[in-house]
């Protein structure tokens, strides 16, 4: 929408220049045999300044077409470090007009304007301790299994909330949902629910099973895998480690995550679709 209207305006300017040029060349033609040189310095000058007005006239017609959003913004994981990233990026949002509605565990200490919070604080513990990770098969299944649950747990915490519920319930309307690409697709089900389009965002490296969402094929060639060795030239066993270990990932999230946020869903909503879709 701003590319828009910036080439409107850069349209009209030329056009609005152009015209006047033709004009005024008529004006120059019938007094150019003229013997008073103020009325042509006088033309010379508005010639000058024509160009410049005419592009302040037009970006004054244009502000009328710059419109702000409803955001509604949805990050149910409690991880603290993760929301620190996202943060920035909506306090920002809403610095540049937009209204924001953040639903999280953290709200802001001091509101500022257009900024709106939906408390989850004391759903759940707060996850913010930072521990040690060792590159070795008992790692990743630890990993994996957090992930799980953690994400299981964040769609029961989020649908049960009854601020959130409010959301669907309501009349309230929003243009967009920003909502983090974690380990639960709960909040595209809610997404659908309110018909809103999602732009999903990140604070670290996605996680095995977004790659085929975003039409990417992964490659264990080339494409490093969580807490495993390798680099981008990995060897054959390395390799071959990748490819067990995403499926593996891919298996977990689709069966013990994704089809649990379905069922959380459902106690809601009867119509939401396949989340894998």
């Amino acid at each position: 929408m701003g590319m828009l209207i910036i080439n409107l305006i850069v349209d009209i300017h030329k056009y609005t220049v152009q015209r006047s040029r033709n004009v005024f060349a008529k004006i120059r033609h019938q007094l150019a045999y003229a013997s008073d040189k103020s009325t042509s310095c006088v033309l010379q000058i508005i010639m000058k300044c024509l160009g410049p007005i005419s592009l302040i006239l037009c970006a004054f017609i244009s502000v009328n077409n710059v419109e702000s959003l409803n955001i509604l913004g949805i990050f149910p994981y409690p991880g603290k470090s993760h929301f620190f990233v996202f943060e920035k990026y909506l306090r920002e949002l809403a610095a540049r007009g937009h209204n924001v509605t953040v639903v999280s565990h953290f709200p802001l200490d001091k509101p500022i304007k257009n900024y709106y919070d939906i408390s989850l604080a004391g759903k759940t513990k707060i996850l913010e301790s930072v521990f040690p990770i060792e590159r070795s098969y008992w790692t990743i299944f630890q990993v994996s299994w957090f992930l799980v649950t953690s994400g299981r747990d964040s769609c029961s915490v989020l649908l049960s909330d009854e601020t959130v519920q409010n959301i669907w319930k309501g009349n309230s309307h929003f243009d967009v949902m920003v909502t983090e690409q974690f380990n639960s697709d709960c909040s595209l089900g809610l997404a659908y629910k309110l018909g809103l389009p999602v732009v999903g965002i990140n604070s670290h490296v996605i996680m095995p099973w977004h790659y085929s969402r975003f039409g990417i094929p992964y490659n264990p060639s080339f494409v490093t895998f969580m807490f495993l060795d390798g680099g981008t030239k990995p060897t054959f066993y390395q390799r071959l480690e990748r490819t067990i270990f995403n499926a593996y990932f891919n298996l977990l999230y689709k069966y013990f995550c994704q089809a649990y946020d379905q069922n959380t869903l459902a106690k809601y909503f009867d119509d939401i679709p396949p989340l894998e879709d």
